[in-house]
């Protein structure tokens, strides 16, 4: 049994970038620069068997590569903050690759995420009391955030182990997004 999620890799320029935003707040549990991505689909726990189907389904995504970038801050949880998070320009390519995987899990019989997708980069996980004002602060001081803007031209699909510490993220599988033409 492994605990799955498909995303799309950050690069270590990138990643580089968000190192700065990690401080200032206090009750924050900061991720390391080496589990930053951008979540298509979470799936959870899985046998062996069903990583191998939904490998091979997701081998057969045909997807062009594509310019993304991040700005401004974000954060879940309402009046109880519980993450923040760098958040991903809109684009319509991030969203339909996101249909795609979300597709394919449900064919394959997965549970239905019913939340909205999002796209982000998670920076910190929040205490379970955390306060709201600090959260508000924080994103209003880092409002003007924006990321270079790097070209998507994989994305992966991951394990997760979650010990004392930040989880640690084992590549599975790797799916190139077509070249762009030019």
């Amino acid at each position: 049994m492994k605990r799955i999620f498909i995303a799309l890799p950050i690069p270590d320029k990138i990643s580089a970038g968000l190192l700065p935003l990690q401080t200032g707040i206090d009750g924050a549990r900061f991720s390391p620069l080496k589990n930053f991505h951008i979540t298509l689909r979470f799936i959870g726990d899985m046998q062996e068997n069903d990583i191998a189907d939904l490998d091979e389904e997701l081998g057969k995504i045909e997807f062009p590569q594509f310019e993304i970038s991040l700005s401004g801050i974000g954060f879940f949880g309402g009046e109880k903050p519980h993450s923040i998070h760098a958040l991903v320009n809109q684009t319509r390519q991030i969203n339909s690759l996101h249909e795609k995987v979300d597709n394919i899990c449900n064919k394959l019989g997965f549970a239905k995420d019913h939340k909205k997708y999002i796209p982000h980069v998670t920076l910190a996980y929040m205490k379970s009391n955390s306060p709201l004002p600090p959260v508000l602060e924080y994103q209003s001081n880092h409002a003007l955030f924006k990321s270079k803007t790097w070209i998507a031209d994989r994305f992966f699909l991951y394990s997760s182990t979650i010990g004392n510490g930040p989880s640690f993220y084992n590549i599975e599988a790797e799916y190139p997004l077509k070249t762009i033409e030019k």
